[in-house]
């Protein structure tokens, strides 16, 4: 879901790499490596509420600017990544 609204559906050219990281049950932070500063800052409350919708509207959801997200070791793009050690 994520990798395709917030990469296809909301991004219009504001957006040239993102990744999703769930760090609690109801905490995910959104870094974003921004084209078109005007364009993301248009998104913004977007990506929060579509986020939410997913996740639940209780959800904080966290959107940091960064100036680049590195692959893995292997060269590999986690888009996503959880963060979350306990069991249930």
């Amino acid at each position: 879901y994520f990798i395709h609204f917030l990469g296809v559906v909301l991004n219009k050219g504001g957006i040239r790499k993102f990744q999703l990281v769930q760090r609690d049950y109801l905490d995910v932070l959104v870094k974003v490596v921004v084209n078109d500063h005007q364009e993301f800052e248009n998104l913004r409350s977007e990506i929060e509420g579509a986020t939410k919708n997913v996740m639940g509207e209780e959800c904080q959801v966290h959107i940091e600017k960064v100036d680049d997200i590195p692959p893995l070791d292997n060269g590999k793009f986690m888009y996503t990544v959880c963060e979350i050690t306990e069991s249930i």
